[in-house]
């Protein structure tokens, strides 16, 4: 007997459900328009005046402040405390640093104590130390891009992190092409699997794509389906996905709730020790091959 193809066969359900899963997954980024000029052009992209430029070095443009970004198309994967908890571990290992909170709901600043949210540039002090983290926030009413470059070259800076957290389509096209790290926070949901490949095939057709890029599995739970989730992502991601998952745990909502930013509320955290190796993997993603005994270099 010939199984049945009417739309209500069980096996013709799973296979809809499951076709318009991936429509949804691809309808994230069918909008994006890389190839064209469907997005503002950064400052540092357009070529400056001879006066203008000649200004800008002798403000201190040319300073070499390494620029990572943090962003998911899932909500609630932890974007804004993982971009303020790294902001906070570089800041701790005496790094000078600007965040950059891209949202259209700018929150990052009260992970940092703020009482309240607004646009521009903030700066944010820890008890007897006068180095501040800078958190550069968007006006919901100036369309124009943050310009990153003048805030960079008012005052040195080592690292900007970028929290992308509902960054349209246009705005996330230009931020990736002007960074050098990507940090991509899942759930361990089966979707997840999904998102990550359409985000791949997004990266590939960026000009200028993140040279590093990781995956890392947030608010992970001991459940065989995150277990699962976790298997299929490393099948897919490979070294790509970060060996070690943030667990779900409370001092998360804790340290906001008393706005202290995470490394400082609870240093012993799970979470905190894993942005803490994201840290190091950062300032050396690869350890490179060591030279063989008894082998003479050779000059180039």
């Amino acid at each position: 007997m010939s199984k049945s193809n009417s739309p209500d066969h069980p096996t013709s359900i799973a296979k809809s459900e499951d076709q318009e899963q991936n429509r949804d997954v691809n309808a994230l980024f069918s909008s994006f328009r890389v190839d064209q000029a469907g997005y503002r052009t950064f400052s540092r992209h357009r070529t400056p005046k001879p006066q203008e430029a000649e200004e800008r070095a002798v403000a201190g443009e040319h300073h070499h402040a390494k620029r990572i970004a943090i962003y998911s198309p899932i909500g609630g994967s932890g974007k804004t405390t993982l971009a303020a908890s790294l902001a906070a571990i570089f800041w701790q290992l005496g790094k000078k640093v600007l965040v950059v909170d891209a949202s259209p709901w700018p929150t990052l600043a009260y992970h940092y104590g703020a009482s309240t949210a607004r646009a521009g540039l903030r700066s944010f002090f820890a008890p007897g130390n006068d180095v501040p983290v800078r958190i550069l926030a968007r006006d919901l009413n100036e369309p124009a891009a943050l310009d990153i470059d003048a805030s960079v070259a008012a005052t040195p800076t080592d690292y900007v992190l970028f929290d992308l957290s509902g960054a349209s389509s246009g705005e996330l096209a230009g931020y990736l092409q002007q960074i050098s790290v990507l940090i991509v926070p899942l759930v361990p949901e089966l979707a997840s699997a999904r998102y990550a490949e359409a985000i791949q095939t997004f990266l590939g057709k960026l000009p200028h794509a993140p040279r590093q890029v990781l995956y890392v599995i947030n608010q992970m739970e001991d459940t065989p389906v995150a277990k699962e989730v976790c298997l299929s992502l490393s099948q897919l991601l490979g070294d790509k996905l970060f060996q070690t998952p943030i667990y779900r745990q409370g001092e998360i909502q804790e340290s906001l709730d008393e706005g202290i930013v995470l490394p400082i509320y609870a240093p012993e955290a799970q979470a905190v020790t894993v942005c803490n190796e994201i840290v190091r993997w950062i300032e050396a993603p690869k350890r490179t091959a060591p030279a063989k005994a008894q082998q003479r270099w050779s000059e180039r």
